[in-house]
């Protein structure tokens, strides 16, 4: 009897212990997923946004100041890498029409949004000039984290001597209403690629 009871008490501890290393295990998956590292230019936006002007959805003014100050903290700090963290899709390579080398136009594409990061709303096209060798490696559709210099934001007329077709829109912009903020458009954006990174999915 003894035996059996002895048993009996090490069947349970063994029974509680893995439930209780179930329990914690779904507990820090529930913490990974909800976990979700800013990128770069999100500590930018987040203070713009929550903080400066937290009434944008409902103020005009604040709306357009909001958008002013992101656009002059990219120009401030696009050499510093402020969006290679952000994940683009390839659209379409050619020769570049007015000298060497080739055009490889990306768009911003979340692969797998969280819903949680404000870079997420934010949407470019972004165009670099690469080398032709550069450039025949690269597939159409895939997805690429890039890292270059020279980047500069256009205007309408300069994007549309560099491309006739954009993915989203050749203005920046601020689409929101009252209660959601939908888009953060930053326009067509050029640099020079050093290296483009594929995205492993």
């Amino acid at each position: 009897m003894k035996s059996v009871f002895f048993h009996s008490i090490i069947l349970l501890l063994i029974f509680t212990t893995s439930c209780s290393k179930k329990s914690e295990k779904e507990i820090q998956s529930k913490i990974e997923v909800e976990k979700v590292e800013p990128r770069t230019f999100d500590y930018v936006l987040n203070e713009i946004f929550y903080e400066k002007y937290p009434n944008f959805l409902t103020n005009s003014i604040a709306k357009d100041l909001a958008l002013d100050k992101v656009l002059f903290k990219f120009d401030s700090l696009k050499e510093d890498g402020i969006i290679s963290d952000i994940p683009l899709k390839l659209w379409y390579v050619k020769k570049n029409p007015y000298g060497p080398g080739a055009f490889a136009h990306f768009y911003t594409f979340e692969i797998k949004p969280s819903g949680k990061r404000i870079s997420e709303k934010m949407n470019f096209d972004i165009v670099g000039f690469v080398g032709l060798e550069e450039a025949s490696k690269l597939k159409e559709g895939d997805y690429y984290y890039i890292f270059g210099k020279n980047f500069n934001r256009t205007d309408k007329i300069g994007s549309e001597i560099i491309s006739d077709k954009v993915f989203y829109q050749r203005e920046p912009e601020i689409i929101a209403s009252e209660n959601s903020f939908h888009q953060l458009n930053l326009g067509l954006i050029l640099f020079e690629a050093d290296s483009l990174v594929k995205i492993k999915r």
